[in-house]
């Protein structure tokens, strides 16, 4: 049904009573009336209707241009209301739980059409695929911690559609296996073979990096999810150590000046179910920086909460 405008008359405002007063009881008619809102003196209201939904949007209020709101309810008593409100088209709340508003009669999820979203947390498994240089990494033991710390949701006109970027922190854990270590020479860094009548223990490169996300997301039904993005990583720290034992001394070789490349970009993508996620990262950019280190780039799988 094609929607109606009204402009602004006291009449209009009589009328708006009326008819969110109306569209509550007709929607749920043993329910409790509850006032939503009351808009004073609105510059636009948009009403729409159809066998399945009631729609109302609301474009400015008083001396505020920018005022928007919008209400949706559906016929159909298992889908939640959508309701939003806000000034300039900007409201916040905490992403990583659903934010609602229960009342006597009706549960009310609050969409804004920004969302300031904090918390996000990944535990991943390391691998790098085509590795040179005799790099063999041991994915069972090579970790990944990404933590989102925050992040900016901007819901498109089609509220399943939203764009997001933010920051985060992310560390990763490169560990060989074998026989074989990592070895800082005056020429860069190599692997090579354990001192002879060494007992290895571990040789891994660790990295630290601030990243700047962004990403699109999809949301195709109310609980299940995807998203897939590109990162931006500014690795501030990369060191190595290797521990073995010779002649019964426990040797630790730690270094700090690995030749790291202080930009790498990643490609992330996450399925999502509730709270509960499944992410893909791969990066085309190698760790170290090849005039000094072999070639190596990370690929890493895991699961998160509320990424």
């Amino acid at each position: 049904m094609k929607p109606r405008y009204f402009n602004n008359t006291p009449s209009l405002r009589s009328a708006m009573l009326l008819l969110l007063s109306a569209t509550c009881i007709s929607l749920s008619a043993t329910a409790v009336s509850d006032t939503l809102v009351t808009v004073k003196n609105a510059h636009e209201v948009t009403v729409k209707a159809d066998s399945t939904n009631v729609e109302i949007n609301i474009k400015g209020a008083g001396n505020d241009p920018t005022y928007a709101y919008h209400f949706r309810r559906s016929t159909d008593k298992a889908v939640v209301d959508e309701v939003s409100e806000g000034g300039g088209g900007w409201d916040f709340g905490i992403g990583l739980v659903g934010q609602t508003i229960s009342t006597k009669s009706t549960k009310i999820k609050v969409e804004s059409k920004n969302a300031l979203c904090i918390g996000g947390v990944g535990f991943g498994f390391v691998s790098t695929p085509g590795a040179q240089g005799g790099v063999n990494v041991d994915m069972g033991e090579s970790l990944e911690i990404y933590w989102d710390m925050l992040h900016i949701r901007h819901r498109l006109r089609n509220r399943k559609h939203s764009i997001e970027y933010g920051l985060g922190l992310d560390w990763r854990n490169y560990r060989l296996t074998g026989h074989e270590r990592f070895e800082k020479t005056p020429d860069g860094i190599i692997v090579s073979p354990y001192p002879a009548g060494a007992t290895h223990d571990y040789s891994r490169i660790r990295t630290f990096a601030v990243t700047f996300p962004l990403r699109y997301r999809y949301a195709w039904t109310k609980h299940w999810d995807f998203s897939v993005g590109a990162m931006l990583n500014i690795n501030a720290r990369n060191r190595m150590k290797t521990v073995y034992n010779l002649e019964y001394e426990r040797v630790k070789d730690e270094q700090r000046n690995i030749h790291g490349n202080r930009v790498t970009v990643d490609f992330m993508g996450t399925l999502n179910y509730h709270w509960l996620s499944l992410f893909v990262k791969y990066s085309p950019c190698r760790v170290l920086d090849r005039d000094f280190a072999p070639a190596f780039t990370p690929l890493s799988v895991g699961i998160g909460i509320g990424l």
